[in-house]
């Protein structure tokens, strides 16, 4: 008895879905002549500046993060309101989350996730230093 090979699933339209043709050669061929390599390479040394910096800026203040990550946590005295010291940075020009976006638990860790990947290089000190200024102006309580 012949058996047919299965089939791939389709869409409504009968499409199989999936990358694009062009999209799957481009990254098949970037992992082939070592282009994805060298793009990982490079971003793993970008993310390796950035924490230098952030570490330089803000390293005595218990920064959680891994060498090359593009973001940390920053745990924060548990009287400081992260509404207000968000607030307070965002009329800076720097952006911050506080945990609530990022809490798995009913209990919401008390902290900063600072995101360390979106300003240059170079202007990445000025905006720790809000970081800093802001801890340290906003009242607690």
């Amino acid at each position: 008895m012949l058996h047919r090979p299965p089939q791939p699933p389709h869409d409504a339209a009968g499409r199989c879905p999936g990358p694009p043709g062009l999209v799957a050669a481009v990254a098949v061929g970037w992992l082939a002549d070592g282009t994805a390599a060298a793009l990982e390479d490079a971003s793993r040394r970008t993310a390796e500046e950035h924490q230098r910096v952030l570490r330089a800026e803000l390293g005595d203040m218990g920064l959680i993060a891994h060498p090359r990550s593009y973001f940390a946590w920053l745990p924060v005295d548990p009287q400081q309101r992260m509404d207000r010291v968000a607030a307070n940075l965002s009329r800076r020009g720097v952006r911050i989350s506080t945990a609530e976006m990022f809490a798995t638990t009913t209990h919401v860790p008390h902290g900063l996730r600072i995101a360390v990947g979106s300003p240059a290089l170079s202007a990445l000190p000025g905006a720790l230093a809000a970081v800093r200024a802001a801890l340290e102006s906003v009242p607690l309580g």
